[in-house]
This record gives C-alpha cells, structure tokens and sequence, in this order.
C-alpha cells in the first residue's frame, strides 16, 4: 500500500501516463511489492482494458537512460581500468558522425570517476565506455542480467533487448550503450542490477514465492539461482559513488534523512 500510494504521488507530480515500482530484498530476491498504475478494479470486468491487467514491471520494456551508468561504472572498476580516484578530462562534447554528445549539467573540465557519477555525466560515462570497449560492455550487461528473463515465478516476463555485441553499430553504439540507449529493460531487470550492488555484487534470482508447503504441511523452498557480477569491494566502491548522487549530485531529492 505504502508503495501504491508513493507511485499514485509521482504519477500526479510529473504527468506520466503509467509507472511501476519494484522493491526488493536483495539478499534472498524476494519481491516485497510490486505496484503498477493505472490500475484496475477486479469487481468491474465490463469496462476492463486488456493493458490493465498486464504487470507492466515484468512485460514493459523501456530505454533505461542514465540508470545504465551504473552497468557502465561498475564494469570499468571490475575490470581494473579505472578507481574511483581516477581523474579523467571531459570534453565539452564528443561527436561521432551526426550524433552529438552532451553534458546537461555544468561541472568542472576534469572529473574523478566519482565526480562523473554524481554529475550523471554523459561524456564521463562514454569516455569509461570506450575503453571497456563494445565485447567488454556487453559481456557486463548480460551478467547483470540485461537481454534475458529473471526467471521470476510469474507469467509473460519480457527478455528485454540486448543485441550482441558484433551486431552494434561501429560509431555511436557503445556510447549511446553507455549511457542507456540502444537497449531495452524491464523494471524488474533495473531493480535487479542495483540490489546486485546492494547484495555485494551477487545477483540473486527474484520471486514471489518464498516456499510451496503442501496439504500435510510439508515445506518446500524455491530453488534460486545466484550469480558472482563483480566482486563485493566494487560494489561497495559504487554504493558509495550513489550516496554521492544524493548527497551532493544530481540526485538530492532522492536524499533521505
């Protein structure tokens, strides 16, 4: 309920047409709710909407923007081509044929890899993105879970896409990758990559149901698949890079007391 009335707020404050929220243990990846608006009311079948009754946080699919730059972050920390210390010189804008990149937020020419994750930078992001190169970047996604289903206990999950990595384009793929676009997610699969990073790097299958206990009583627990993305110091090394958003980036009003 809790989670039903803060999507009802955010829906009301930015117009949006439908959301979904996902919470998550992630330590055991149980659901602990799962909200999707608009709703519907069960009692009223005649004026009931097929796209109603659909879970849109396990069959939509969107471009996940800038909540990719995690993917890309903790890929480059895990391979050891970066640490958060790391200085790096961003350019004003980097362009590759048409295809323009941008900053949308003013911050100093150099930046450490820290400071690129608190600015949200575009062009830092890229940059950590080039050098991971296009096989690397990709290889991280899929760990993370990107392009498949969770497996999650309940119908119709959507894979996402994730093409592979030969079939990117040659100029402007693995930056626009970088940073979100030219893949497409579920909520559920987004949720998944940061309670990966909360759960010390270990992405742990997500369910509804905890056991199955039959007529007699007996009990029954899910079998879950677990899975080793990165190592727990670069999880810890990119929890402290999200603090930063809130506590002095681009995302303060996510801040709580």
């Amino acid at each position: 309920f809790a989670a039903y009335q803060a999507l009802e707020e955010a829906l009301a404050r930015t117009g949006a047409e439908s959301g979904s929220v996902v919470v998550l243990d992630p330590e055991t990846g149980g659901v602990l709710a799962m909200v999707n608006l608009p709703g519907f009311d069960p009692t009223d079948r005649e004026s009931l909407l097929p796209g109603q009754v659909r879970n849109r946080a396990v069959t939509d699919l969107f471009e996940p923007g800038s909540t990719q730059k995690l993917v890309t972050v903790a890929a480059a920390l895990e391979a050891g081509l970066v640490n958060p210390g790391t200085v790096l010189q961003i350019p004003e804008r980097i362009e590759i044929l048409d295809t323009v990149f941008q900053d949308f937020t003013e911050h100093p020419e150099y930046l450490t890899v820290t400071e690129i994750v608190a600015h949200s930078s575009n062009l830092g992001t890229i940059k950590l993105g080039e050098m991971l190169g296009a096989q690397r970047l990709h290889d991280f996604m899929v760990a993370f879970g990107q392009g498949r289903r969770t497996r999650i206990d309940f119908p119709g999950e959507a894979a996402g896409v994730l093409q592979p990595w030969d079939d990117w384009c040659l100029t402007t793929c693995v930056a626009g990758t970088s940073i979100g676009y030219h893949v497409s997610v579920t909520a559920l699969q987004m949720a998944m990559t940061y309670a990966t990073i909360a759960n010390d790097g270990v992405w742990v299958q997500p369910h509804l149901v905890a056991e199955v206990v039959d007529g007699r009583g007996s009990r029954e627990p899910v079998t879950l698949a677990h899975q080793q993305v990165v190592s727990a110091e670069t999880a810890r090394q990119v929890r402290e890079m999200l603090a930063a958003v809130v506590e002095e980036g681009t995302g303060s009003l996510a801040a709580v007391g």
